[in-house]
């Protein structure tokens, strides 16, 4: 039976009762996220994401990792006294809420400077995908590398979320599929949810403005790392600048 099948049913169930096309949806306590009916389809949503299996080697992924813990200063910190205890001591510019932080890898272009080889490695991974993008890839820069930590509890559930702003967005899973349940990444096909099942070191690539969503981890740790091109000049400060 399709795991999905009961987060489809109480989807639909739920929206024929509504009788509202746009009513949001939410992923439900068992991780299945359920679909919302959005606005109008974006044009990003008829260009399929496109799975990029062991875009990075494993020593890739140790020396990002390690890049994070190296990050720790005390100072890189949110004060949130909530903050749950697994992710006490990571490094974070942003926290998102009590389960989930980010870490700004490319704050004062400090990956690019620290890991030539390995950016221009993922940005031509990016750049060389075949598809309809709708844009020249060569033409876009880097607006943000984050590291993500998601700790039980944590997901990304917001309604219509896209990378507003952004052209091209890359997901790489950092955590072996042993380390956590749930976070399933997920993104829209008609309406209904596609869940993408990544390895350690595969990759997610989609035109930042397509929906997705990342279901709440229930055990363990999800790590992943973000990368979103955008066509204005390279950022090296948060995501707005």
């Amino acid at each position: 039976m399709d795991p999905m099948a009961l987060a489809y049913a109480t989807a639909m169930d739920e929206h024929v009762a509504s009788q509202m096309p746009n009513a949001p949806r939410i992923c439900d306590g068992n991780s299945l996220c359920r679909f919302w009916a959005d606005e109008g389809p974006y044009a990003a949503e008829n260009m399929p994401a496109v799975l990029i299996p062991g875009a990075l080697e494993d020593d890739e992924v140790d020396l990002l990792l390690a890049i994070g813990v190296a990050a720790w200063d005390g100072q890189r910190a949110s004060d949130i006294a909530t903050l749950r205890s697994a992710l006490d001591r990571t490094a974070h510019d942003i926290a998102f809420n009590d389960e989930h932080v980010a870490l700004y890898l490319h704050r004062d272009s400090h990956l690019q400077h620290a890991q030539p080889e390995l950016v221009r490695k993922i940005l031509d991974i990016m750049r060389s995908q075949p598809g309809e993008w709708g844009v020249d890839l060569d033409q876009l820069n880097v607006r943000c590398i984050e590291l993500h930590h998601y700790t039980v509890g944590g997901g990304l559930v917001t309604p219509g979320h896209r990378d507003n702003g952004s052209k091209l967005t890359m997901s790489v899973m950092l955590s072996h599929p042993h380390e956590f349940d749930g976070g399933e990444f997920v993104t829209y096909a008609d309406g209904m949810p596609v869940h993408h099942e990544l390895e350690r070191g595969d990759a997610l690539l989609f035109e930042s403005e397509r929906l997705h969503n990342v279901c709440p981890v229930t055990l363990g740790m999800r790590r992943s790392l973000v990368i979103e091109l955008w066509a204005r000049p390279e950022n090296s400060s948060n995501r707005f600048r």
